[in-house]
């Protein structure tokens, strides 16, 4: 018995696999941009200089999760 032959082997699945990859790939850059905005925020209230709620700490917690993130985001 003989299977019917599509004409291309991917046309059913790639506009829809193209848009899944796509819309994931905007939701991860969404959530980036997000976490580097929240943390860029941290960063901005430790330079405050009224704002002594922020130590060392915070500080370098911050500038590690914000060199985590674009590294990552390179790959």
């Amino acid at each position: 018995m003989e299977r019917p032959q599509l004409t291309h082997p991917l046309r059913p699945f790639t506009a829809a696999w193209l848009a899944g990859g796509i819309t994931a790939l905007q939701s991860l850059e969404m959530q980036y941009r997000a976490e580097i905005q929240r943390h860029t925020a941290i960063l901005r209230d430790c330079w405050t200089p009224g704002n002594i709620g922020f130590h060392r700490r915070e500080r370098a917690k911050a500038y590690g999760k914000l060199r985590a993130l674009r590294k990552r985001r390179m790959q």
